[in-house]
């Protein structure tokens, strides 16, 4: 038996019902497609501003800081560093966070605009923290930007890298080397230790966290026993967003720059 025509009209015109149904579902998922390409371009699009508006920001910063002057370069609206890793991509402005919104800026830039990317932040816990500071970012996939560039520094190939860190407020610069980095659970607690009122308890914190590296400095040990002040950088291990592994890279202070005392 053949299918059922049905007439749509007056001028004998007829169509095959499941053939209009699968038109329709055609139609359907084109639209949907069309809405999601739309939307994944507005997410890059706004990713790449915001990125572009950190390397303004970043060309001015450079520019200021270069000028000749002995002032250090006014920060960013709602910086509380400038944060820099010689060797990387990594050269950005750093937010403080605060305890009623932890993880504000894992989605808002430093200007406090809704962002994917969002901005290097300091963990709400160091905002008294003398010693040692820890600082979130996201790894970006494989663009190289936020702390992408330090995701496999787990590895002692991808360590050796990296070059140093400094660390720039308006008090002066600070310059850190590379100490050790480990790739951990998004629960490890040894991290998560800001509480170090002596150099001793914080050479004493960094020897407990060198036992755990699994890529390190030729002269840690070395290191260890003469430092002044850490940081660690922390960021996703995978390239897949809502694993549980961190990448933690820890930098140790070496000499202040200019004279001048570690902010």
């Amino acid at each position: 038996m053949g299918r059922k025509k049905t007439p749509l009209n007056g001028m004998g015109f007829a169509f095959d019902l499941p053939s209009i149904a699968g038109f329709a579902c055609s139609i359907t998922l084109l639209i949907t497609g069309l809405v999601l390409v739309v939307f994944g371009t507005h997410e890059v699009t706004a990713d790449e501003i915001t990125e572009w508006r950190y390397e303004r920001a970043a060309e001015e910063y450079q520019s200021e800081s270069s000028d000749g002057g002995t002032a250090t370069p006014l920060l960013p609206d709602g910086a509380v560093a400038w944060l820099r890793v010689n060797g990387t991509n990594i050269d950005y402005p750093v937010a403080q966070a605060h305890e009623s919104d932890p993880f504000f800026y894992l989605s808002h830039d430093i200007w406090g605009n809704s962002s994917r990317s969002g901005c290097p932040f300091l963990d709400w816990r160091c905002s008294n923290a003398r010693l040692q500071k820890l600082v979130y970012a996201h790894r970006m996939g494989t663009t190289g930007r936020q702390f992408s560039p330090i995701a496999e520094t787990w590895q002692q190939e991808e360590f050796d890298r990296i070059g140093t860190l400094e660390w720039k407020t308006t008090d002066g610069i600070s310059t850190f080397r590379p100490f050790c980095a480990l790739k951990v659970d998004k629960t490890y607690q040894k991290i998560q230790a800001f509480d170090a009122c002596s150099e001793t308890e914080l050479r004493n914190w960094l020897s407990n966290i060198l036992c755990d590296s699994t890529a390190r400095a030729a002269d840690a040990r070395e290191l260890c026993l003469g430092t002044q002040k850490a940081i660690t950088l922390a960021t996703c291990s995978s390239e897949q967003s809502g694993q549980r592994d961190r990448t933690l890279l820890v930098f140790v202070e070496t000499q202040p720059t200019n004279g001048e005392s570690s902010p």
